[in-house]
């Protein structure tokens, strides 16, 4: 894969693209197969974040790369006006996202800065001067369907390597010309279908293992650590802390202990997935509270997420677990 800008009427490409959607919708990721649209869209994005590593190839003066792995650009399902879209390197998308802002706040902005005044176009540069780099293992819209994602379903362990790997590496190697001392160091922008696939699915870590040796090495650089969120274990259940968060956070920090966090309840049925695709009922929070009461639930929970090289997970989302340092390394 090359990192250049593309054409809408480059029909090698076309083809290339048209295969990718294509292979995404027979295994139940996207509304459609490829249609006009979605290409043209896609050369507007691409275009947009050539541009963005071209800057940040140019003047980012540090050694170490932020990555992080974002699940695919946001879906539309009517023509909407630029200003109320919100494709991360587009300036022109200007629509508040909790992507864009929380990464800006948390990367650019001082202790003492609740928010800045610059332009998105300005706001971009100054991401890329930080070093942090935001990339979708899909290169167009995925179903937004929690139902979908819950399947985990399809070849996505074949995506990874046919895909993504590829994608990945043309990036890293495109931002490192004429710099062998750069560093990468990646997180996950947690959504639920892509965090789950990388945190618990076994042939994607093998192959990810097998690609790029530093989503195997542990997260050194204090900003990153500093900044970047993690899903932490901070609640002890039966005397034993859990490597996940439980409970929803609430805006005075304290935790609601009587609703659960989603992205706990959605791993749980990724842990128990035969035991979820047996249960009777269809409420989720239901089968994780008498999943909770099993002898022994800890403890498998806890073994099969420990059993991973796990990369950090960063959310947007302000019910996530509050930014802390140490845990979920992408390492042992």
């Amino acid at each position: 894969m090359k990192i250049e800008r593309i054409e809408n009427t480059d029909v090698t490409k076309n083809k290339w693209f048209e295969r990718l959607v294509n292979n995404a919708y027979i295994n139940g990721w996207t509304y459609s197969s490829c249609t006009d649209d979605i290409w043209k869209d896609y050369v507007e994005r691409w275009n947009h974040f050539v541009e963005y590593l071209d800057y940040m190839r140019a003047k980012f003066k540090g050694d170490t790369l932020k990555i992080l792995i974002g699940e695919a650009p946001p879906f539309y399902r009517k023509i909407v006006e630029k200003r109320n879209r919100s494709y991360f390197y587009d300036p022109k998308e200007t629509k508040y996202t909790p992507w864009f802002g929380a990464l800006y706040k948390k990367f650019v902005l001082t202790g003492d800065e609740e928010k800045s005044k610059s332009s998105k176009e300005n706001k971009l540069e100054e991401l890329a001067l930080k070093g942090v780099l935001l990339i979708d293992l899909f290169p167009f819209p995925i179903i937004q369907s929690t139902e979908v994602r819950m399947e985990v379903s399809g070849n996505f362990s074949g995506w990874i390597e046919e895909y993504f790997m590829p994608f990945l590496d043309a990036v890293l190697n495109y931002l490192a010309f004429e710099r062998t001392e750069t560093k990468f160091e990646f997180g996950m922008a947690a959504t639920k279908y892509a965090a789950t696939q990388f945190l618990l699915g076994t042939n994607v870590r093998e192959i990810l293992s097998k690609g790029r040796k530093e989503l195997n090495q542990p997260i050194t650089n204090p900003e990153f650590v500093g900044k970047v969120q993690f899903h932490k274990g901070c609640e002890v259940i039966k005397g034993e802390i859990l490597f996940l968060p439980i409970y929803v956070k609430k805006k005075d920090g304290s935790f609601d202990v009587n609703k659960y966090n989603d992205y706990f309840e959605f791993v749980v049925t990724i842990v128990y997935s035969e035991d979820w695709l047996n249960y009777n009922g269809d409420s989720v929070t239901r089968f994780v509270k008498d999943k909770m009461r099993e002898e022994g639930f800890l403890k498998r929970l806890n073994e099969t997420i420990s059993d991973r090289n796990l990369l950090p997970i960063y959310s947007a989302d302000s019910v996530m677990i509050s930014l802390e340092e140490g845990v979920f390394f992408n390492s042992k």
